[in-house]
């Protein structure tokens, strides 16, 4: 029997706008969208939703079309600043009348990444295939980047994470070892956010744990 014809199974849509992606080129998108759902997903304990991530552009723009949108909609936003600038954020967004939709990375999304140094390794076996090697036996999370430091203090993390990528690892291309690179949030950020434990990242990341509890309670 299909609950959904006896009303009991109500799929509900939820609409975020986040920080990202190419507005003039909607097709490249795509995989940063997806890494971003299924993310979410993994987090909800109720099945029932449908999730329309939306990717913006520039944090100005993601902001105007909030701000021009029925007020259903989320937001989430790289911070680029420490947990502490929260507030002074949200003032200079002129965001502080939103409570509950606004949503920050903190201090952006590839401070998610960092928090989970441990995906590194999968990610380049997936990404180069047999190619793809760990340069040493040391453990990434005692690199003076991540060691005793909480992912969301840290500043740059894209910048970080590039260095840690060519620190760490390397592939081989016609015989010559080459240094992995951190392009985009579109492209490599996208394949690693999908390899993040969302459970992790909620404990971690307030902002994560008060995003899915939204999601959950939207009707």
């Amino acid at each position: 029997m299909d609950d959904r014809k006896n009303g009991r199974y109500k799929m509900v849509e939820v609409t975020i706008f986040v920080e990202g992606g190419n507005l003039n080129n909607q097709g490249s998108n795509v995989p940063l969208r997806e890494g971003f759902s299924k993310l979410l997903m993994s987090g909800l304990k109720k099945k029932n939703f449908k999730l329309n991530i939306d990717l913006r552009g520039p944090n100005k723009q993601t902001i105007k079309d909030f701000k021009n949108n029925p007020a259903d909609i989320l937001i989430l936003l790289d911070l680029d600043a420490p947990e502490s600038e929260r507030e002074n954020k949200l003032a200079k967004f002129d965001l502080d009348e939103a409570p509950g939709k606004v949503f920050f990375m903190i201090q952006a999304m590839e401070a998610w990444i960092l928090s989970q140094p441990d995906i590194l390794d999968k990610y380049i076996t997936e990404t180069y295939s047999k190619s793809g090697r760990k340069r040493t036996g040391d453990n990434i999370e005692d690199d003076d980047i991540l060691k005793n430091k909480q992912a969301q203090n840290i500043e740059k993390p894209d910048e970080k994470l590039h260095t840690l990528l060519g620190r760490y690892f390397y592939y081989k291309k016609n015989n010559e070892k080459k240094k992995p690179k951190y392009k985009s949030k579109i492209t490599d950020g996208a394949a690693m956010l999908e390899l993040l434990n969302i459970n992790e990242l909620s404990n971690q990341f307030i902002d994560v744990k008060n995003l899915l509890n939204t999601i959950e309670n939207s009707k």
